[in-house]
């Protein structure tokens, strides 16, 4: 198990390597990586989300994908989706491979992200 200051640092360090982010995290979003650790979530379902909403966003426009994202808020609603419904085992590994691959070679990410 990490302390909270370990996790917060982590979520923050995943969540400023993503895709697209605008800026480095702001007081609120260090809130909102506390909450996360005070509610328990494993660090794995945080960087599920974070990797879900990023290639969900590589599927829509290029008006959405257009603009960065400005705070780990963005993401809330992802998590709390996995939360609820947890992934299959092996998704996080499928969605690291899937947005690597985006990274890599800049192509837009197969719209099937169905868990």
């Amino acid at each position: 198990m990490i302390d909270r200051q370990t996790y917060v640092r982590t979520v923050l360090n995943l969540y400023v390597h993503m895709p697209d982010i605008a800026c480095p995290p702001r007081r609120s979003d260090r809130q909102l990586a506390g909450c996360f650790f005070d509610r328990h979530i494993p660090m794995e379902l945080v960087e599920t989300a974070l990797l879900l909403g990023s290639a969900r966003r590589a599927c829509h426009s290029h008006a959405l994908a257009s603009e960065a994202i400005r705070s780990l808020h963005y993401f809330e609603s992802i998590v709390e989706e996995l939360v609820n419904h947890p992934p299959p085992r092996g998704y996080l590994d499928y969605l690291r491979r899937k947005v690597r691959s985006r990274a890599q070679h800049h192509a837009p990410v197969s719209p099937d992200l169905r868990m």
